[in-house]
């Protein structure tokens, strides 16, 4: 269990708070860039750690990112018009560039300067592989981005969707690295392990061994299983800072798959999957999974078909999820009782229902944790521990200066019983390269 103190430190994460100031270290990633498909087309509303902002692709195709209200009254630039290169409010016509510099006020005298005083917050962007990045922090000149494997391969090998989902950011990115409960919350009970999305050592061993280690890049987290007299099989986990998980191919797709856990403020999280193979296309009855689910049922990516009418007045107000609270993720008991060990409908909507059940924030003062939690263990110890490191001596992560440091890949391998995990699985973590993996 945390203390409340270390509770809030871990969770909180808007501008002023330890670990808002850390995750200001680091390119987020903060939209699809297909939300802003043209020059001088409408702007669209976006929150991440907690500030109302708006985007807008200004007439030469660049992107700015901007506080979200004209600091003349305060009105919404959501309803400004993105015209000239420049976002002018509707109220009194003040207008901004992307780098949030004001470059028109007609509503003062024209010999006036008092424009030339005015600069509106505003985080540079950079567009990569179909994702918009932003950076939230002082450094100046940014850090490089981080060169995590999905963000650099091609567009037909990998598949990038959001889903909001209603609570803090830490309890999701818990949910990922935790290899136990694969073997019963995404389980069936009927016998028909459909696709074999789950490796069947994962439901045979219900109880896996948990090592963890610390690397320059976050924690890697290894479950160990019962695979046979003389071999083991070891799923490997990557948690790599500040928030992205990565978990190994399973079943008859040999891809990997994780998220960005992206804090649009403590009581939401942009859930940004992606799913990527390191040589070759996705296929395009793999695509098709991902954008209609299956048979009504959902799989780690957000379906169209799961997905509420939109709503424009929230940000990210298309990727609001038809499964939630309100609902009961559309719990099933029949479903429960006879097939599927949860009774919902699919492997993200059992994930965010269990993780949102646990509340807005989760209050961990009361937890009881067991073995199979060292992987979550030792994540909060790290990021406790780098918020901390950077709030007394200014020290950053390697992951938030060195793109190189987040080329790392997760994998799921046979290993002899006497192999050492670490060492054994070495040329397989490593994102360069052929793409070398063992799958049962």
């Amino acid at each position: 269990m945390l203390s409340a103190e270390d509770n809030a430190l871990l969770t909180r994460t808007a501008a002023g708070t330890p670990m808002g100031a850390f995750f200001r270290r680091f390119w987020l990633p903060v939209l699809l860039a297909q939300e802003l498909p043209e020059p001088d087309g409408p702007p669209v509303r976006v929150k991440v750690l907690g500030e109302d902002l708006v985007a807008f692709r200004d007439t030469e195709g660049r992107v700015g990112l901007l506080d979200a209200h004209c600091p003349h009254r305060g009105a919404s630039l959501f309803f400004g018009r993105n015209e000239e290169c420049g976002l002018r409010c509707v109220y009194h016509g003040w207008k901004y560039d992307a780098q949030g510099n004001c470059v028109d006020m007609p509503s003062e005298p024209a010999e006036s300067t008092f424009k030339d005083r005015i600069h509106l917050t505003a985080y540079p962007c950079v567009e990569r592989s179909g994702v918009l990045w932003t950076y939230m922090g002082a450094q100046n000149p940014p850090p490089p981005l981080p060169d995590l494997e999905w963000s650099l391969v091609p567009e037909e090998q990998r598949c990038l969707t959001l889903r909001v989902q209603s609570c803090n950011w830490m309890q999701a990115l818990e949910g990922e690295i935790d290899s136990s409960h694969a073997g019963f919350l995404h389980s069936r009970i009927d016998g028909h392990q459909t696709g074999r999305k789950i490796p069947i050592y994962s439901l045979e061993d219900k109880h896996p061994r948990i090592e963890v280690l610390d690397t320059r890049f976050g924690v890697t987290i290894g479950a160990r299983r019962d695979s046979g007299p003389d071999e083991y099989y070891w799923r490997i986990n990557q948690f790599v800072l500040p928030f992205y998980t990565l978990v190994p191919p399973s079943g008859r797709y040999q891809h990997i798959s994780g998220h960005a856990w992206v804090p649009i403020d403590d009581e939401h999280t942009l859930a940004f999957m992606f799913t990527y193979h390191p040589t070759e296309p996705l296929g395009e009855k793999q695509m098709t999974l991902y954008q209609q689910g299956y048979k009504g049922r959902e799989t780690g990516h957000l379906s169209e078909g799961g997905r509420l009418p939109e709503d424009p007045t929230l940000p990210y107000g298309r990727y609001w999820p038809r499964y939630n609270r309100a609902n009961d993720y559309c719990l099933d008991r029949d479903a429960q009782r006879e097939h599927y060990f949860s009774g919902i409908p699919g492997v993200w909507v059992q994930d965010a229902g269990c993780q949102e059940s646990m509340g807005p924030i989760a209050d961990r003062t009361g937890e009881h944790l067991g073995t199979t939690d060292a992987g979550i263990i030792r994540a909060r110890r790290r990021l406790l521990a780098d918020a901390r490191a950077l709030r007394a001596r200014g020290e950053a992560p390697p992951s938030a200066l060195d793109p190189d440091v987040c080329r790392v890949r997760s994998v799921g391998i046979m290993l002899p019983r006497d192999a050492a995990w670490v060492d054994a699985t070495q040329p397989y973590v490593t994102a360069r390269g052929a793409w070398g993996y063992a799958i049962p």
